[in-house]
């Protein structure tokens, strides 16, 4: 019941608040931009990037959190007021999958958020392009969130399509459709 009470305040909510997943991939820069683009003017942005002490060193410096927090903050700071954004950084546990850590963090968010997540991360796209990243992927299936996966920053001048996904619960099935209504309204 959780997530049918999160849909309905968003979807009551005048502002449309965003959790953006950041891995400093390039593809993580379109939900940032989409999630930018979709906010209210007073809507929050919460940037959230993922940490594993073992892969960092592994990492390139545009995938590294200082990085991360330094290119958001630089393009965030001069188009919106700094209470309206925050950048994070979770530090995972050794024994936790980045996956596992993203989702629980997202769902200890008590205030109604839309997830923005890219196609895909830092490893590329699958083989198969119908396979969406793993941290995608479980986020769809496990946050009590609404999450909207970007594989491409839309062009909000033009006509908006959308595709919503529902399992066989009927009243699943209309909070998500009452979620995007309210998300697509001008």
């Amino acid at each position: 019941m959780k997530c049918g009470a999160l849909i309905k305040s968003l979807t009551q909510e005048v502002y449309h608040h965003f959790v953006v997943g950041m891995d400093g991939s390039a593809a993580s820069q379109i939900p940032f931009q989409t999630a930018l683009a979709m906010r209210k003017a007073k809507g929050k942005l919460y940037v959230l990037h993922i940490e594993d002490i073992n892969k960092n060193k592994y990492l390139s410096n545009t995938e590294k959190w200082s990085s991360i927090s330094e290119t958001c903050e630089s393009y965030l700071a001069p188009m919106i007021p700094r209470h309206c954004y925050s950048l994070n950084a979770i530090m995972k546990s050794p024994n936790e999958s980045t996956k596992s850590a993203f989702v629980n963090h997202v769902n200890s968010v008590e205030q109604a958020v839309f997830v923005c997540l890219g196609w895909h991360g830092r490893k590329g796209v699958k083989e198969d392009p119908t396979v969406l990243g793993s941290v995608a992927d479980v986020s769809m299936k496990s946050c009590a969130h609404p999450v909207i996966i970007c594989k491409k920053v839309p062009d909000f001048e033009k006509p908006q399509s959308y595709i919503i996904c529902v399992d066989g619960d009927t009243q699943r099935g209309m909070w998500a459709f009452e979620a995007i209504t309210a998300l697509s309204r001008r």
